[in-house]
């Protein structure tokens, strides 16, 4: 029996036997040791609540520090390696005998052999950002070697190890708790509220009923009796775990809720590809969380949702109400299964009233048309996890540059599951407009977001994966170059040239150095690059050229004469 065959075994036999105690009861066959050589502590866990995914991996806390060594969990060979100026930044994968697939992300530093075979491949595609996919075996590694040094790369807010398990044939990303990581955990979840909806609504077209909760021992009950006008009830709860010694508030692993002490609805974070993590904007009240409120995960699975947390055979989509109280309980457990329980009677106080809402209705599971004057969005069949009725609100251009009215979606606050289709007609004559430098821009509150416009008959599309205000902006102005050094600079091994770039819409495309029209490799780091002058910048005297493109394809150039000592 393989040891990935010996996990699900584990997994199906622990999957729904519930511990009443507060106690780290469940001993889960251990398979990978903790990457680093430090107290193990988390900063977040799997399955923790982030803006529209699921947190897919755990943050390693590094105590504040970088370049910590870390270690190879198990034997295996380095199977990846992915550079990018976001994202996990600097990340590598290792594969294991196991069928298992471990990540480390946000790091400084590989080890030197890798470093080496990354920068070939680097110079070999002229391209910092890679995803370079290793020979299998190539660099093989045992446990406890050091593969890196941990760091603050890409979309990282301070210095940790991002740390996955992915299943090497899918990909899907794995509780790792799941693996026997060395972690203190006698800590049940915290409830905070309890959370209802009316199933015949759009839960975005209607005002939750929170009800706040009081602990008595072990079991939560809430603040007050719970009559609701609905005929279908769907609940949700606000919900957090700890660790042992850490007031960090992590995600929670499972959530049951029981009538009679049966299942009938509920979820559990185990088992999560990154192509449905974007899937957590249904999971929660998406709308609540938008304007301030608090992260609430619905116990049933919503009118359209893809990814597979929510078990088909305890999969009850609402409540029936009855007319007199009805007994329920939420069990809420941790890998771990310390578990907190609420304990709950819901009756029906009166008939629901239903409000006319304004707007075009935006069916589920079919394509949606949303039009208004020259504009129109285009929907696929699987956009909206729940029906929304949706209106444009229109406003006239005020700058140069705009070339088109802007159309705002009302509401904008409203998920979307997959990208969709934008077009818009520009106000001014096609004759009058330079259509190979039109570029499509989104706002949403504080985010703007630039995309390449492209032109069709009758309008320019562009496609997008969030609702907000849409308009046209034709770009004539190229991004702006400001080299550190100057014109004859001599430089020697060591010299570190810097250069920042800039652009009227900050939509910069590519960027692009040579020395005598060969490429060398500079390090982003948002809109400022970096080179530290070494083998690949010849002695002598030449030309170092500098290119950048922004979005709407305007070129910016600038070349001077510098000597290597």
């Amino acid at each position: 029996m393989s040891s990935l065959v010996r996990f699900l075994f584990w997994v199906i036999v622990f999957s729904f036997l519930p511990d009443h105690s507060n106690a780290q009861a469940l001993k889960i066959p251990k398979q990978f040791e903790y990457p680093l050589n430090i107290q193990p502590r988390l900063n977040a866990n799997f399955g923790e609540m982030r803006p529209n995914h699921f947190h897919m991996g755990l943050d390693l806390n590094t105590q504040a520090n970088e370049n910590l060594p870390v270690f190879a969990p198990a034997d295996g060979f380095v199977s990846r390696v992915k550079i990018e100026s976001g994202g996990f930044g600097r990340a590598i994968y290792l594969n294991h005998p196991n069928g298992l697939t471990t990540v480390y992300a946000h790091m400084n530093m590989f080890m030197p052999k890798v470093e080496k075979f990354l920068e070939k491949k680097q110079y070999e595609q002229e391209s910092w950002k890679i995803d370079l996919q290793m020979p299998v075996g190539l660099f093989k590694v045992r446990k406890g070697q050091i593969i890196g040094y941990s760091g603050n790369t890409g979309a990282s807010e301070g210095p940790h190890v991002h740390f996955e398990i992915r299943d090497t044939k899918t990909e899907n990303c794995l509780n790792p708790l799941m693996f026997g990581l060395e972690m203190q955990d006698h800590v049940a979840p915290d409830i905070n509220q309890l959370v209802f909806y009316d199933y015949d609504k759009s839960i975005y077209e209607q005002l939750p009923v929170m009800v706040g909760l009081v602990k008595k021992g072990n079991t939560y009950y809430p603040i007050k009796k719970i009559e609701l006008p609905y005929e279908k009830v769907m609940i949700g709860i606000v919900a957090r775990d700890r660790l042992d010694g850490s007031a960090n508030p992590n995600g929670i692993f499972r959530a049951l809720l029981l009538k009679e002490n049966k299942p009938i609805a509920g979820f559990k974070l185990e088992n999560i590809s990154y192509d449905f993590t974007k899937n957590q904007s249904g999971h929660i009240d998406y709308m609540l969380r938008s304007e301030g409120g608090p992260y609430v995960q619905l116990m049933h699975r919503p009118k359209y949702f893809p990814l597979d947390i929510y078990p088909n055979e305890i999969n009850q989509p609402f409540l029936r109400n009855e007319n007199i109280f009805s007994g329920y309980a939420i069990e809420v457990s941790d890998v771990h299964e310390n578990l907190a329980r609420i304990e709950f009677e819901v009756r029906k106080s009166a008939v629901p009233s239903f409000n006319n809402v304004a707007g075009q209705k935006m069916q589920l599971g079919a394509k949606n048309l949303l039009r208004q004057d020259n504009f129109q969005i285009e929907f696929p069949v699987d956009a909206f996890y729940d029906a929304v009725h949706l209106q444009v609100k229109t406003k006239l251009p005020t700058g140069e540059n705009e070339i088109s009215s802007s159309y705002e979606t009302e509401p904008s606050n409203i998920p979307v599951n997959n990208a969709f289709v934008v077009k818009i007609k520009p106000n001014k004559d096609f004759v009058k407009i330079d259509t190979a430098r039109v570029v499509m821009r989104k706002i949403y509150k504080s985010k703007v977001e630039v995309k390449k416009a492209v032109f069709s008959k009758d309008g320019f599309l562009a496609s997008f994966k969030e609702l907000g205000m849409y308009q046209l902006i034709q770009d004539l102005e190229p991004p702006k170059i400001v080299l550190g050094i100057q014109n004859g600079s001599t430089l020697k091994a060591g010299s570190i040239i810097n250069v920042s770039v800039s652009d009227n819409l900050k939509s910069i495309r590519s960027f692009v150095a040579r020395v005598d029209g060969k490429w060398i490799m500079f390090t982003p780091r948002g809109n400022q690059y970096s080179y530290r002058v070494d083998e690949h910048f010849p002695l002598g005297e030449h030309l170092l050229s500098i290119v950048v493109y922004d979005e709407a394809g305007n070129q910016s150039v600038q070349s001077i004469k510098v000597k290597r000592n």
